[in-house]
């Protein structure tokens, strides 16, 4: 008989072609369990009837019951086959290819446009431009600006309004002409201040800066100035300007109680104290402040050469021990010059008594030669003597006998 299907009423045995996997058994309540030591299912789509199916009975496996590892291996599955129905969809390459020619530019186009709008401006050119640009735009400015910003001149912190008040001079042609100059100099010193404050001034609450005029009526009054200046003002050299200037300044002094430059002179002695002690506190306010910003300038120079700084210790140590050694060297040099000298000077006399006492030698040698020679002869001499009386007496002895 053929093997009873999975799932069957009654939870018959399967058949020997049966999976062991997919034998199972379902109880009362309709549910699907496995037999005892049956392999776990591993059906991945949910065909066979596995624990855990729904309780509906349709067969189908849900990822719930599947766990978090089981569930994210079927999605997985799922998303490949996906992607390979998908790739294998797509339609086979044709190998065709379109080759799209760049238009050409008609013949005078490029003269047309220029070489400076047919070519693409680079980083560096745009650097080059961009710095030539602000220095003209600075330029165009500093031009703008008046003749003491220009220069550089000292300005006075704080406009003296006493001094300029137009309501001082008298009701004449000049004293009116005065008035207009001076408040026309007032105007322009708080448009200066306003425009470029100077250090330590006091903070200017309403700015007032004159519209920049165009450089034509700037030209004009130029002129009219000099002509006026030509003509009413006998010419003085520089240097009588500066010593009067100087000679000036050194007579006047500021009067905190009257907010007002006065001659040194012309103020009381509680008063003219006070000025001292207010300019010595000026000053030591600006030489705080300078020394302040001396500090921080030898920090960040600290900071930007501090290798530079090591790199000249080591080099100073160095030049000064190559400096001790070459004076070392030139005191040798002269000590054995001098030696050089010495032996030099003494060579001859010391060369005339090596020769004397040379032939001295030489002479005591020939005559020991001599002694020798005559010793030698009469040795042979005695020799021969005593030869012959030894050959005599042995001749006598025979003849006895």
């Amino acid at each position: 008989a053929p093997p009873a299907p999975a799932g069957s009423a009654g939870g018959g045995a399967a058949g020997f072609g049966a999976t062991p996997g997919s034998v199972s058994r379902r109880g009362g309540d309709g549910r699907a369990g496995l037999e005892g030591g049956a392999t776990p299912s591993r059906d991945a789509l949910g065909i066979n009837d596995t624990p855990g199916a729904s309780a509906a009975g349709d067969g189908f496996t849900p990822l719930s019951s599947v766990g978090p590892v089981g569930g994210a291996k079927v999605a997985a599955r799922a998303e490949r086959a996906a992607l390979l129905s998908q790739l294998r969809a797509l339609p086979a390459p044709q190998n065709e290819y379109a080759v799209v020619m760049p238009q050409l530019p008609e013949a005078g186009e490029d003269e047309e446009m220029g070489d400076a709008a047919a070519r693409e401006e680079d980083m560096d050119d745009r650097r080059v431009r961009l710095g030539q640009q602000a220095e003209r735009t600075a330029a165009e400015v500093h031009a703008r600006r008046s003749a003491v910003l220009q220069r550089g001149l000292p300005r006075p912190s704080v406009p003296n309004r006493q001094m300029l008040a137009a309501a001082t001079y008298a009701d004449t042609a000049e004293g009116r002409a005065d008035a207009l100059v001076r408040e026309e100099a007032l105007r322009l010193i708080e448009s200066d201040g306003a425009e470029l404050p100077i250090d330590g001034a006091p903070a200017i609450k309403k700015r007032k800066i004159l519209a920049p005029l165009e450089p034509a009526e700037r030209a004009a009054a130029h002129a009219l100035i000099c002509d006026e200046l030509a003509t009413s003002t006998p010419s003085h050299s520089f240097a009588e300007f500066a010593s009067a200037h100087a000679r000036i300044s050194a007579s006047m002094l500021y009067a905190p109680e009257r907010q007002a430059y006065v001659l040194r002179d012309s103020l009381p002695a509680a008063e003219h104290l006070g000025a001292c002690k207010q300019e010595f506190q000026l000053l030591k306010n600006m030489a705080a402040k300078d020394a302040k910003r001396g500090d921080k300038a030898e920090k960040k120079v600290a900071v930007l050469c501090g290798g530079y700084s090591k790199l000249a210790d080591g080099l100073r140590e160095q030049i000064v021990e190559s400096a001790a050694k070459l004076r070392s060297a030139q005191i040798e040099q002269e000590c054995f010059a001098s030696l050089l000298a010495d032996e030099e000077t003494e060579m001859a006399s010391r060369l005339a008594e090596a020769r004397a006492r040379l032939d001295a030698q030489r002479a005591r040698e020939a005559e020991l030669q001599a002694e020798y020679a005559s010793a030698m002869m009469a040795k042979e001499a005695a020799l021969d003597t005593v030869n012959r009386a030894r050959a005599g007496r042995a001749a006598q002895g025979n003849g006895v006998a």
